[in-house]
């Protein structure tokens, strides 16, 4: 079972699910794992969709400061999922390039898709689409420099995956939530004075 953290806000309720991973979290587990997080997102007025789009749910859910880069990232390695194919695309070695913001080569992209600085990524571009740095280079590079990073990356989120499976409390159900008695809704510190001015 995946790991499910849950946030109630005024106009909405965040249901944010984290499987993959060397701890053996949800149905995907093992040597050839990837992380996958998603959050379901359903409004007061009834829309509910979903996505792996993360981008400002730390706010609610802390520990995606670390986990959300390692989105579809192998849980031992940290390569993310078709890293060389995809980065090669992105740096513009396919005969796909194109004139559009979202067409390659675009080094925003590569930067998001090897976890590299913006820097290296542009820089890498401009190799590629100069003819200087050719697939085979552009792997060895990859292998030589990169995948050091997403190891590490891969040792912090596995260190975080430890620690959340340690402290995982599954929020309670729906029925749970509309049986609730005031003692457990309301924190403990305030129901003991309460319960004095009451006497």
């Amino acid at each position: 079972m995946p790991l499910i953290y849950r946030k109630d806000l005024p106009d909405s309720v965040i249901t944010l699910s984290l499987s993959g991973g060397a701890a053996g979290v949800g149905s995907v587990s093992g040597e050839d794992s990837h992380y996958v997080i998603s959050a379901e997102i359903e409004k007061v007025s009834g829309r509910r969709f979903v996505t792996t789009d993360l981008e400002g749910l730390d706010d609610y859910f802390p520990w995606l400061t670390v986990m959300a880069p390692l989105q579809n990232c192998h849980a031992e390695t940290g390569e993310p999922l078709y890293a060389l194919d995809n980065g090669w695309y992105w740096a513009g070695g396919s005969s796909m390039n194109g004139e559009g913001a979202d067409q390659p080569p675009n080094a925003a992209i590569l930067q998001r898709t090897l976890r590299i600085p913006l820097d290296v990524a542009q820089g890498i571009v401009v190799n590629v689409m100069a003819g200087v740095l050719a697939q085979d280079q552009f792997n060895a590079l990859v292998d030589r420099f990169v995948r050091p990073l997403w190891r590490r990356d891969a040792m912090t989120g596995k260190s975080m995956v430890e620690d959340l499976v340690r402290q995982y409390r599954p929020p309670p159900s729906a029925a749970d939530r509309n049986d609730m008695s005031p003692q457990t809704i309301i924190p403990q510190a305030f129901v003991m004075p309460m319960m004095a001015m009451a006497a």
